[in-house]
C-alpha cells in the first residue's frame, strides 16, 4: 500500500535492476543499486550494535545488512511509504507507518537499555520525508534518554533493591498478597499524586471524601495529611533510604500499606494495620521465591519507574468503578516540582531549566508546558498502560493541569466527582497486622537453607574464575574448559533460580553486555582477549554480589533472633 501524496517511478538501470524515484527522488543509484547499497554497509556496519535503516525501498541496502549479519547483531527497519514483508530472527520491520505516534510503542520496545544502536538513512530518505525523519530523530533521542535514565536507576539502586528485597521478607511473611485486594470494590478511586496542581484539587477531595477510596501515591501522602486528609491505601516502591522521611513523623489510623518489595523496609515499621506486598515487573525472576517464603501467591503489579504508575495500575486492580487521577502534572506547573506541604516541594527557575535541556510538551490545558526527561518518560509509561488496558474507557485524568497524558480521558475533577461520587462508601476498618513468631522462625530457618546455596554459588563461580585463568592458548578456549564452564553455569543458574539473587545480577549483566561489545575488524587475538576479560569480570562481580547477599542475609537472621528473644521475654 502507498499513502496518499507520493508519485513514485520504477526505473530500470542498464544492468537490469529497478530503483525507485518518489517525488522526483532516487531511493537507489539508477546505475548499480547493489554495488551502492554494499558500500553504505561498509562504511556504516559496527558489530555488536543494533542498526536502525531508516528506508526499505527494494531492500538493496538491508540485503546487503543481512550479508553482514553475525551473532546477536539486530536491525531494525523504519519504513514510512511501503508495506515490507521480511522475515528474520534478527530483524524488526515497522513498514507504512502513518505517523510518528504508530512508531513510538513498537519502537521503544525493539531498543533495550543495554542496545547500542546507529542509525542509517537510506539515500533521499530524508528529503522524501523531511519531517518524518526529523520526528523520527527526536523520538530516539528521547527514548535514549529515557532509557538511560532506567538504565542509571537500576546500576544505581540495584544493590539497594536486593537489600530491601531481602529486608521486606520479614515483613511479607507476615503481611497479605495484594490478592487479597483483587476486585474488592465497585466504586469510584481517586489516585492522587504530587503534582503541583494537588493543591487546588484538596478541598473537592475533602468534600468527596467519604464517597470515594482514596490511594496515596508515595510521598503525596505528607500533602494529604497536612490538610487532614488520611487515604485508605498508600502505595511505596521507593527503595532509597531517604523515602523513610516521608513517613516517619505522621501517624495513619486507617491507612494500609501497599508496598513493592523493593521499598526501603523501615517504611512498613510506620503501619500498624494490615499490610499488602507486591512484585513489579523488574522483580519478576522472583516470584516464584517470594510465594516459597510467604506461603501465599505473589503477584506481579504493573508500572514503571514511578509509584504513581503503579497507584494506578493498584486502582485497577482494586476496582471495577471509575478511577481518576489527581497531581498528576509530569510538569513542573506553576514553576514548582510538588504541591505544597510535599517534604520535596521546591521552586525551579524556567529560564535555567530550559537551558539545561528542559524540554516543552503539550499541556493538560492546550498550552505548552515544561518538564524534563524523567517527567517524559514516566507520562510515556502512563500512555503505555492505558494503551493496552481494557479498561481505560473508565480511567480519566482530573489533574487540571500540568503535561496531556495522551489516551487518557480528561475530566475536571469536580465534574467527575459530581458524575461518579454520589454515595457514600462503606468503610472497611483495616486490620490490624500479626505478630506472628511462628512464620518469622520458620523465615529463619528457609534463610539459614538460603545462605548454604550462596555458598555453593561461590565455590562454581571460583571454580569458573581459575578454569578461565588456566587456559593457555590466546586465541580460543580449549574445548574441555568449554565444557566445563558450561556445566558449571547451568548448574549455578539451576541453584540462583532457588534464590533471591537476581536483584544483584541484573546491574552487572547490564555492565558486561554493554561494555564488552566487539570492535570493527577484530582478529582473534582481539577477540579472545576481550571475551576472556568479559567472562572473568562477570565471574568476581557476581562473586561479590553472592558476598553482599550473604551478608543482608545474617542481618535479617540477627534482626530475626532479636525479634525472637523480645517476643520471648
Amino acid at each position: 500500500m502507498i499513502l496518499e501524496d507520493y508519485t513514485v517511478e520504477t526505473i530500470t538501470t542498464n544492468l537490469g535492476l529497478d530503483t525507485l524515484k518518489v517525488n522526483g527522488y532516487l531511493l537507489h543509484s539508477k546505475f548499480n543499486p547493489l554495488r551502492e547499497s554494499e558500500k553504505i554497509i561498509e562504511k556504516n556496519y559496527k558489530p555488536g550494535y543494533v542498526h536502525i535503516i531508516f528506508g526499505y525501498g527494494l531492500g538493496y541496502i538491508v540485503q546487503s545488512f543481512l550479508e553482514k549479519l553475525k551473532g546477536d547483531d539486530k536491525l531494525v527497519i523504519i519504513e514510512p511509504l511501503f508495506d515490507v514483508n521480511l522475515e528474520h530472527d534478527n530483524v524488526i520491520v515497522l513498514s507504512n507507518i502513518k505517523n510518528i505516534e504508530d512508531l513510538k510503542q513498537p519502537l521503544y520496545t525493539a531498543i533495550s537499555i543495554v542496545d547500542k544502536f546507529h542509525i542509517i538513512c537510506s539515500p533521499n530518505y530524508d528529503k522524501v520525508f523531511p519531517q518524518f525523519y526529523k520526528d523520527f530523530l527526536k523520538l530516539l533521542k528521547d527514548n535514549l534518554t529515557v532509557a538511560k535514565v532506567n538504565e542509571n536507576t537500576i546500576m544505581y539502586y540495584g544493590e539497594q533493591w536486593q537489600k530491601n528485597y531481602i529486608m521486606n521478607l520479614e515483613y511479607a511473611v507476615q503481611d497479605n498478597s495484594i490478592l487479597k485486594l483483587k476486585d474488592k470494590y465497585s466504586c469510584p478511586v481517586v489516585v492522587a499524586s504530587g503534582g503541583p496542581s494537588l493543591s487546588k484539587q484538596l478541598s473537592t477531595l475533602k468534600t468527596y471524601r467519604k464517597n470515594i477510596v482514596l490511594i496515596a501515591a508515595g510521598s503525596t501522602i505528607n500533602s494529604l495529611v497536612s490538610e487532614g486528609i488520611e487515604p485508605d491505601y498508600v502505595i511505596s516502591i521507593d527503595g532509597a533510604a531517604l523515602n523513610y522521611e516521608h513517613y516517619k513523623d505522621i501517624t495513619l489510623k486507617n491507612t494500609s500499606f501497599v508496598y513493592t518489595m523493593s521499598s526501603f523496609p523501615n517504611i512498613r515499621e510506620c503501619f500498624d494495620t494490615r499490610c499488602y506486598f507486591a512484585l513489579s515487573p523488574t522483580d519478576r525472576s522472583l516470584q516464584q521465591h517470594l510465594s516459597k517464603m510467604t506461603n501465599q501467591e505473589s503477584i506481579i503489579l504493573a508500572g514503571g519507574g514511578s509509584c504513581a504508575h503503579y497507584a494506578l495500575t493498584l486502582a485497577l486492580y482494586l476496582t471495577s468503578g471509575p478511577i481518576t487521577l489527581i497531581g498528576q502534572d509530569l510538569a513542573y506547573t506553576n514553576n514548582k516540582t510538588h504541591a505544597d506541604n510535599n517534604v520535596r516541594v521546591q521552586k525551579i527557575n524556567r529560564e535555567e531549566m530550559l537551558n539545561k535541556g528542559g524540554i516543552l510538551v503539550d499541556g493538560y490545558d492546550g498550552d505548552k508546558v515544561l518538564t524534563d526527561y524523567p517527567f517524559l518518560g514516566m507520562k510515556e509509561t502512563f500512555e503505555r498502560i492505558i494503551s493496552v488496558s481494557e479498561d481505560k474507557d473508565r480511567v480519566f485524568n482530573s489533574t487540571e493541569g500540568g503535561a496531556k497524558i495522551k489516551g487518557f480521558n480528561q475530566l475536571p475533577f469536580e465534574s467527575f466527582c459530581e458524575k461518579y461520587c454520589n454515595r457514600v462508601v462503606a468503610a472497611s476498618t483495616p486490620m490490624e497486622k500479626e505478630n506472628s513468631v511462628e512464620k518469622i522462625l520458620i523465615l529463619k530457618e528457609q534463610i539459614q537453607e538460603e545462605i548454604q546455596v550462596y555458598k555453593k554459588l561461590k565455590k562454581l563461580l571460583e571454580a569458573n574464575e581459575k578454569l578461565i585463568l588456566k587456559n593457555t592458548s590466546n586465541i580460543t578456549f580449549s574445548k574441555s574448559i568449554l565444557k566445563k564452564l558450561d556445566e558449571n553455569d547451568n548448574e549455578f543458574e539451576d541453584l540462583a533460580k532457588q534464590t533471591a539473587l537476581t536483584l544483584s545480577l541484573d546491574p552487572i549483566k547490564i555492565s558486561v553486555l554493554k561494555n564488552f561489545k566487539p570492535k570493527a575488524k577484530e582478529n582473534a587475538s582481539d577477540s579472545y582477549k576481550r571475551v576472556k576479560t568479559q567472562n572473568l569480570t562477570l565471574y568476581r562481580e557476581m562473586n561479590k554480589a553472592v558476598d553482599n547477599i550473604i551478608d543482608y542475609a545474617n542481618i535479617l537472621l540477627e534482626k530475626i533472633k532479636q525479634t525472637y528473644s523480645e517476643a520471648n521475654k
